[in-house]
């Protein structure tokens, strides 16, 4: 259905003004209306900019938030392993401050969504697994508030 090639995908870039990245994520919708968690792999390396190889997307209706999750190849290699907690920290961390859904690490003095420690799991560049033991990638405040998420909050019918 869908191919996207290296650097196709841009994260600075709206979903709304990439239409095919826009039509992907409404296929999953489609196929799978009861997800509040897309986890979509591409068949490329990168996005348009220099050395990302994923993205966290995060989106609400109606007051319900959906998270879409964009990995690319580059994510798959051991070194590269936590890539996919990043991406979820992102979308546990989506949160309404002010009426407008932010993801902005609790740590960050400016409202990044990146922690200022290379050690965090949450840094922009992933902390490679034998540089970190698993315990220490995450402070207490960001486990706080991950575990708020309405992801996690939800009740089924």
């Amino acid at each position: 259905l869908f191919r996207f090639f290296d650097r196709e995908i841009s994260y600075k870039n709206s979903i709304q003004s990439q239409e095919k990245l826009a039509s992907f994520f409404q296929t999953c919708v489609n196929e799978a209306p009861e997800c509040d968690l897309y986890i979509c792999y591409i068949g490329s390396d990168y996005f348009k900019e220099t050395a990302v190889i994923a993205c966290a997307y995060s989106l609400a209706k109606q007051q319900q938030l959906t998270g879409y999750i964009v990995l690319t190849n580059s994510a798959a290699p051991m070194k590269n392993i936590y890539t996919l907690a990043h991406e979820i920290g992102h979308i546990l961390f989506t949160r309404r401050v002010h009426g407008k859904l932010t993801h902005a690490d609790p740590h960050s003095p400016t409202g990044s969504e990146h922690h200022p420690s290379p050690t965090n799991l949450m840094y922009p560049i992933v902390p490679r697994p034998e540089n970190v033991p698993i315990q220490s990638l995450l402070t207490n405040e960001q486990k706080t508030l991950s575990l708020q998420s309405s992801l996690l909050q939800r009740k089924k019918q």
